[in-house]
């Protein structure tokens, strides 16, 4: 009796009392269902316990504080991965499946630079404006951050409906600008003639026919990794393009136009590709690499995939073709990238078509 413990609990204001059997104070509380629970503290010390004992009776009366007082980041990423992906693979297609694989890759990103455990509740506008500061120290570009801030704008939301946040997005979020300056390459009949001889001349023909079909047709280059030879009409006049991008890159597009038709037969006279592909493969960093070097040699500027596809769109707008029809051929859901990048037209073109009444 010496040390203070019986047999039976001696209670403390009914709720923090000692065991004989353990060390500890426990206590007693009523949890969010109206059940007593009995619970050791794990604490030695009564106040210790005492704050323990308040903290269960605080979750008592509002369950969700648990849920917000555990929830991770990875959780809330997960989340969002989870329902672009089922919005991807739904009847009605909200999401394609590009969306999701986006969200995917970001969320990777953000929890390596964040951590895997970072509670959503430490979400600060502190810890964010430091993770700004950190990517620009990296070179990392604003667009590329406003597209990182934006996964976690897209995850911290869901997690808000969820019951798991409840903080101010906007609050918290940077304002880091996602305006890109759109580049204006694209190539004129020269350059595109220089840049085919030179790679059929180094008996890279099979590259040169990738670059003349994706001019003739406004290919993706991941498109043309799986283009087939039975994309390709009999005639001619319709090539199959399998964008995976959104719904409407998986597309047909007309060969109408007399260098289209030049370019096709070009790319079906060149191609190496094997069994029903119609190119070889050229992994993407291999093929910026080479394309680079090509126009290095033949003294032009440098030009991307993306320049190519540029080229089939300002060629198409040359002739007069409008801006619906050369959004339809790019595969583009309406006719705003097109008018702000693709399709826009130089000064010196737009002179030519005003002087001439193209529309």
């Amino acid at each position: 009796m010496g040390n203070g413990r019986s047999d039976s609990p001696r209670q403390d204001e009914d709720q923090l009392y000692q065991r004989r059997d353990s060390r500890y104070w426990w206590c007693s509380y009523q949890d969010a269902a109206g059940e007593r629970r009995q619970e050791s503290t794990k604490c030695t010390n009564k106040k210790a316990a005492r704050r323990f004992l308040e903290q269960r009776e605080a979750e008592a009366r509002d369950p969700d504080r648990v849920l917000r007082s555990t929830a991770t980041l990875r959780d809330a990423l997960k989340a969002l991965v989870e329902d672009r992906q089922s919005r991807a693979e739904s009847e009605t297609r909200s999401r394609s499946f590009a969306t999701a694989k986006f969200y995917r890759d970001k969320s990777k990103l953000l929890i390596a630079k964040l951590g895997r455990e970072t509670r959503l509740a430490d979400i600060t506008s502190a810890l964010l404006d430091a993770y700004v500061a950190q990517r620009r120290a990296e070179r990392v570009k604003d667009t590329t951050i406003h597209k990182e801030l934006t996964t976690l704008r897209a995850a911290l939301k869901i997690a808000k409906r969820a019951g798991r946040w409840v903080g101010d997005i906007d609050a918290v979020l940077p304002e880091v600008s996602g305006q890109s300056v759109p580049r204006q390459r694209w190539l004129t009949e020269r350059e595109l003639l220089l840049v085919l001889e030179d790679l059929i001349e180094r008996e890279a023909s099979d590259r040169a026919a990738r670059v003349a079909f994706v001019v003739a047709t406004s290919a993706e280059w991941s498109a043309t990794e799986r283009a087939e030879w039975s994309d390709i009409s009999a005639d001619g006049a319709l090539v199959h393009i399998r964008g995976t991008k959104r719904e409407t890159r998986d597309r047909y597009t007309p060969i109408a136009r007399d260098w289209q038709r030049d370019l096709l037969a070009i790319a079906r006279l060149h191609a190496k590709g094997e069994n029903a592909q119609i190119f070889t493969p050229w992994l993407h960093s291999n093929s910026m690499r080479d394309l680079g070097l090509c126009a290095d040699r033949v003294k032009i500027e440098r030009f991307s995939w993306n320049d190519l596809r540029r080229t089939c769109a300002q060629w198409m707008r040359r002739d007069g073709v409008s801006l619906e029809l050369v959004s339809a051929v790019l595969g583009h859901a309406d006719t705003r990238m097109v008018a702000r990048v693709y399709g826009k037209l130089d000064p010196r073109e737009l002179g030519r078509q005003i002087a001439g009444g193209a529309v």
